[in-house]
């Protein structure tokens, strides 16, 4: 056979394929006859239904198995409902130290003492040696240099016109 014997052939082969695949759409479906229901006891036996059997048959008809306005079903269960949310976690404690902004802006020496010039949260403040800045803080020396802070145990320089931060109690809840 030659290739174009082999593609007549197939061509003939297509076309009867199609042919008998409309042809088996065009037929009508076959028809089912439904099933007769069966009754739940035959006719004559229901005498043999035990009052049980009634109380039974009669809660499943009643529609009180599914559950409703009565109540929970017979096959309802809670083995499929969710875990609890977790417990809400606990709020943080409220901070005890706070930064602030603070700045040694210079001095001014009179014949009566010196003052240094401190911002100290956006308050311009004068003082003299040994007068509170904040949160227990003291100045306790200054020159055209730096400033020196101290409280309890420690000591802390603030460079001349550089801002700093400086580290006090933090204020109660109002």
């Amino acid at each position: 056979m030659n290739a174009a014997t082999l593609r007549l052939a197939a061509a003939i082969g297509v076309t009867a394929l199609l042919l008998a695949t409309l042809v088996g759409l065009a037929r009508p479906a076959p028809s089912f006859t439904p099933v007769r229901s069966i009754p739940v006891a035959p006719p004559g036996v229901e005498h043999l239904l035990t009052a049980e059997h009634r109380a039974v048959a009669t809660f499943l008809a009643s529609g009180r198995a599914g559950g409703g306005a009565s109540g929970p079903g017979l096959f309802s269960t809670d083995f499929f409902k969710p875990a609890p949310p977790p417990p809400p976690k606990p709020k943080p404690p409220a901070p005890t130290t706070r930064e602030i902004p603070v700045s040694y802006r210079g001095l001014a020496a009179f014949p009566s003492g010196s003052v240094a010039f401190l911002t100290v949260e956006g308050k311009e403040l004068t003082l003299a040696v040994g007068d509170a800045v904040a949160g227990g803080w003291r100045l306790d020396a200054f020159d055209a240099e730096q400033a020196a802070l101290v409280r309890d145990d420690e000591r802390r320089n603030l460079p001349a016109r550089r801002p700093a931060k400086l580290v006090v109690p933090a204020a109660p809840p109002p």
